[in-house]
């Protein structure tokens, strides 16, 4: 408090801080007496009410300058604090230090500098990024004293024209000018934008495996990888389900069962599908009874003792969809038409809006990849494909004629992927990546791109 403590009444000159880092999840108790704040929300960290507070105690075109974690521009529990940022201050400079860490702690870091200003609805702002995680004293200091453009392999720094009206209520990205002009005729005219009611999460199982956490509860009567709502082919099989457990015993797919154009239905692990009303009847299920009853020490479902934590509506696992795997070193999407039942490493997509792989074509392509890149959401090097970043590719709305040649190559490319050793077949694999630089091709005409924005979209997916 300026005055209480400094008989200041018209607020500091500067604010400069490194906050303390803690997610809810973490310690809750943190958090105590600080979800009235106009900046509280969930899946948030606490510094950010430190630097919403910052900017409370700042006078008007004072400085407040924080080094903190670098996901706050992404982080879905951070976007009552950026709309405060966006409304009240002015982002003069964001320096990412991203995979190099400048604490032991292991966490990704940013400085910012905000000068304390909502009059301006546009501004020039200088953005830096260091690119070598294993940077020594000498290169950290070049990054930091460059002052001017530049890009290299170490490094990049370059100026934006902020405006304040494209990043409310979304992500805030730092992009280059040249990037910027790309991504905007990407979205300029006829496309269209999946819905949130086309987008559904996986099951959120909680406790699928033991892990060793579990064993200091469970006893060496266990060991782990022993299946608790997930069941190997060998522990579903020993277990003699009655015909009412049979039926809920459902295929279960990982990420190597479903991939980037790889849909395999021959399953290696089975889910225990149990919804919350299972808990009422559970003399109907004697063996998953006895199953899940040994693990009740662990099951921490809000459904226990016997039900998942999140079901999901089951018929986002039935019919035809496409899989979206969440955290990707590149977009991977794939059409799967049998029963698949997923874990939150998915995400599934079901609409009737346009052809799903037509779709597919668009978000396995170069262009899509280059707009999350630049658009979505990042986590050191992998892209985080949750449903934000999802509801903002633009889709071109083409006519359903246009679309078959589209939907031709991709039903090439799934002939070829659902051989059970498409993975151990390097033509087979060569196959697919000459029919994926053809879709590229297909779709870089698709949004009208010159070859000099091509060149553009092409060295991003370098980056």
């Amino acid at each position: 408090d300026p005055e209480w403590m400094f008989g200041i009444n018209d607020g500091f000159d500067i604010v400069i801080a490194n906050p303390p880092y803690i997610k809810e999840a973490v310690n809750r108790s943190a958090f105590d007496g600080l979800r009235n704040s106009g900046c509280y929300q969930g899946k948030m960290d606490l510094w950010y009410l430190f630097g919403s507070k910052g900017l409370d105690i700042l006078r008007n075109n004072g400085v407040m300058c924080f080094i903190a974690t670098n996901n706050w521009v992404s982080n879905d529990g951070a976007s009552k604090f950026r709309n405060k940022v966006l409304k009240q201050g002015k982002i003069v400079n964001f320096i990412d230090f991203r995979g190099y860490k400048v604490f032991a702690a292991g966490i990704q870091t940013m400085v910012f500098l905000i000068l304390k200003n909502s009059e301006e609805k546009e501004y020039e702002s200088n953005y830096a990024e260091l690119l070598n995680e294993k940077a020594d004293n000498t290169l950290l200091s070049d990054f930091l004293n460059e002052s001017s453009e530049i890009s290299n392999r170490d490094y990049t720094k370059f100026n934006i024209h902020f405006r304040r009206k494209d990043f409310n209520d979304k992500y805030i990205k730092f992009v280059p000018r040249k990037i910027d002009k790309v991504l905007k005729k990407m979205k300029s005219s006829d496309v269209l934008y999946l819905a949130d009611d086309e987008i559904f999460s996986g099951i959120d199982v909680m406790q699928d495996f033991v892990n060793k956490n579990h064993l200091t509860k469970l006893g060496n009567k266990f060991s782990v990888g022993d299946g608790i709502f997930v069941l190997s082919n060998d522990e579903k099989n020993r277990i003699p389900w009655n015909a009412a457990e049979t039926k809920i015993i459902k295929p279960y797919y990982t990420t190597k069962e479903i991939n980037r154009y790889i849909a395999n239905n021959s399953n290696r692990l089975w889910i225990v599908y149990t919804r919350p009303t299972i808990n009422d009847k559970i003399a109907e299920y004697p063996q998953i009874k006895k199953h899940l009853y040994k693990f009740q020490q662990v099951i921490t479902s809000v459904n226990k003792p016997y039900g998942l934590h999140r079901t999901r509506d089951e018929q986002i696992f039935l019919s035809e969809k496409l899989l979206s795997i969440r955290k990707c070193s590149r977009p991977s999407f794939s059409f799967v038409d049998f029963p698949c039942y997923v874990s939150r490493a998915f995400l599934t997509i079901k609409t009737k809006r346009v052809n799903l792989k037509y779709l597919l074509a668009l978000l396995n392509s170069k262009i899509v990849a280059f707009w999350l890149l630049y658009k979505g959401k990042l986590q050191g090097n992998l892209f985080q494909v949750d449903k934000v970043p999802l509801v903002n590719i633009p889709i071109k709305d083409i006519s359903v004629s246009e679309q078959t040649s589209f939907i031709d190559v991709v039903d090439k490319i799934l002939n070829v992927t659902k051989g059970c050793d498409y993975l151990e077949n390097p033509t087979e694999q060569a196959k697919v990546k000459e029919l994926e630089k053809q879709i590229d091709q297909m779709v870089y005409k698709l949004y009208d791109l010159t070859k000099e924005e091509i060149a553009i979209v092409e060295e991003g997916q370098k980056k």
